[in-house]
């Protein structure tokens, strides 16, 4: 006959053993991005980088879940990325985290017509601002050597430069 105590151990061995693959699925999980399609929705395939993750890999059609306001980064081929499963399903996988060291691809900022960073309203202020600073021409007296006339662009488009306002004279 058994001992108390080696009932008690049995029986907690029985019950993680049962309770151990549903347990893998509230764990994260490093996996390798094999391919991605930028969307929307932007869905990844990725293979399991540890021998012991449980779960069928490569896993396929992963839907890339945008953040608050729509905003979303892809992650380059190749670059790791940390996946979870919602609700403990299998059949729910999501990342939860990107490569520190591999920086994303695209950035989005947010969605729709009127995304938070580049709205059309601030598309068309950069626009104007660019336009002044291509022409904008010198008058008055000339004080120094050279002549004054239209001003070369001193920024690249798109640039921080590119959004520093217009001073009039």
């Amino acid at each position: 006959m058994s001992s108390p105590a080696d009932r008690l151990r049995l029986a907690w061995q029985q019950i993680l053993s049962g309770l151990l693959p549903a347990l893998a699925t509230y764990v994260r999980w490093e996996f390798r991005v094999l391919s991605v399609s930028p969307g929307p929705p932007v869905l990844i395939s990725a293979s399991a980088v540890n021998g012991a993750c449980p779960f069928p890999s490569p896993i396929s059609n992963i839907t890339l879940w945008p953040g608050p306001c729509g905003c979303y980064a892809i992650p380059p081929v190749g670059s790791l990325v940390l996946l979870e499963f919602h609700e403990g399903s299998e059949t729910k996988p999501s990342i939860a985290g990107l490569d520190p060291s591999n920086p994303p691809i695209l950035i989005t900022l947010g969605a729709g017509t009127d995304p938070i960073a580049m709205s059309a309203l601030v598309s068309s202020q950069l626009a104007n601002i660019a336009t002044a600073l291509e022409t904008h021409v010198h008058t008055g007296v000339q004080t120094g050597v050279g002549t004054s006339g239209t001003a070369a662009p001193v920024y690249t488009p798109g640039s921080v430069a590119s959004t520093l306002p217009v001073v009039s004279e």
